[in-house]
């Protein structure tokens, strides 16, 4: 499983998981960067996880953002998403289907 470079992602945007507070995680397209720094609504913290990259509000706990998933040695505060950032980390790479349906369900 690797991360599309095929451009394709690119066009259509990338495939994520959207986590936000007391909600199941959503899977969707992002077109970019900027989009995911709005979801997100603050500076972005990068967290890498199970080989994914976390990104968060890294000001979400004094912010006081709801409590959103408790992970392996991180709490997270407030909406944050899973990808994966390009090799060069200039942009989101797009998680496959069937990456985006595991992380989905593990976070259930």
């Amino acid at each position: 499983m690797s991360a599309d470079t095929s451009g394709v992602g690119a066009l259509l945007g990338a495939l994520v998981v959207v986590v936000e507070p007391g909600k199941d995680p959503q899977i969707r397209r992002i077109a970019n960067f900027d989009e995911a720094k709005t979801l997100i609504g603050g500076y972005v913290e990068r967290v890498r996880l199970f080989g994914y990259d976390v990104l968060c509000d890294e000001d979400g706990l004094t912010k006081r953002l709801p409590l959103n998933r408790m992970i392996p040695g991180t709490v997270i505060h407030g909406t944050f998403i899973v990808t994966k950032l390009r090799n060069n980390n200039t942009g989101l790479a797009t998680l496959t289907k069937a990456e985006a349906s595991k992380i989905a369900k593990g976070m259930r």
